[in-house]
């Protein structure tokens, strides 16, 4: 939340790197049943509120939201 703010509200919420390494362990090894996607087409707008609670929960692929 420090380095990307209000925009950081997604779902699933963004998680450590050792969470996403577990997550690819374990679509490897048959664990996981299904693979989805948060995609959000959001103007860019409706991302971009001080405050989470204002903003659309999702992360716009055609907008650097996420890193």
């Amino acid at each position: 939340m420090l380095e990307l703010g209000s925009r950081a509200k997604i779902n699933p919420p963004l998680r450590a790197k050792t969470a996403r390494e577990g997550l690819w362990e374990r679509l490897a090894d048959g664990a996981v049943d299904i693979v989805s996607s948060d995609h959000a087409p959001w103007p860019w707008e409706y991302k971009s509120h001080e405050s989470i609670f204002d903003n659309h929960s999702g992360c716009p692929a055609w907008k650097p939201a996420c890193r």
